[in-house]
């Protein structure tokens, strides 16, 4: 997916990365709260790309899709993201992305949340791993003793590594938590941050 990509354009494919099945432009279009007109023209778009594919019961991502996902959110510095149940943070799902924690410029961590929360998430719950441990800056608050089934989630993930910045934006849809992510992810604060960003290696995708 080139850079000049619309968040839009990021969400109908990541919406349709996480579902099972086709899906209908109308159930689209009411699922991620974008007009159907917009929709239509975006799966159009996203089909001349080769990012989907279009049968009669609807559409659904291509590999090719998948793979423009993954080099969308790597851009971001996101190198692996996946979802996680959320009912201990009173809601329904977590989309958890893992990227790398900057070296030098400090995290402002309301301010991301503010921005998930903006984009439609619920929440967003932010930690940084240090020796084992999963911290919630600034004050280094273990995320086990907060939430201890997304924290078993996360740290039993491969692609996760010292000074990974792991984001769980959170909420009762997943079109929901997947907006909020990516509010985060493109906006002020987080962007703030992306110089300082650094990945390893291809982006891991892990689907649970």
């Amino acid at each position: 997916m080139s850079t000049g990509s619309s968040k839009e354009h990021v969400l109908v494919l990541l919406f349709l990365y996480f579902s099972k099945s086709f899906i209908g432009r109308a159930q689209l279009s009411e699922e991620l709260g974008i007009g159907e007109g917009k929709v239509r023209r975006i799966l159009l778009e996203l089909s001349q790309a080769g990012f989907v594919e279009k049968r009669r019961a609807g559409v659904r991502i291509s590999p090719k899709g998948m793979e423009a996902v993954e080099r969308a959110l790597l851009s971001r510095g996101v190198s692996s993201f996946f979802l996680s149940d959320a009912r201990e943070l009173n809601a329904n799902v977590a989309v958890v992305a893992i990227a790398r924690a900057p070296r030098t410029a400090s995290l402002n961590v309301l301010g991301m949340r503010d921005d998930a929360v903006r984009g439609g998430a619920q929440g967003a719950v932010i930690s940084v791993y240090r020796n084992g441990s999963l911290e919630l800056p600034p004050a280094g608050i273990d995320l086990c003793v907060y939430a201890s089934n997304l924290c078993r989630e996360i740290t039993r993930r491969r692609s996760l590594s010292e000074n990974s910045l792991i984001i769980a934006a959170f909420a009762h849809r997943l079109a929901d938590a997947l907006s909020g992510l990516l509010s985060l992810l493109y906006g002020r604060h987080y962007s703030e941050l992306s110089q300082d960003l650094t990945t390893e290696g291809t982006s891991e995708t892990e689907l649970t």
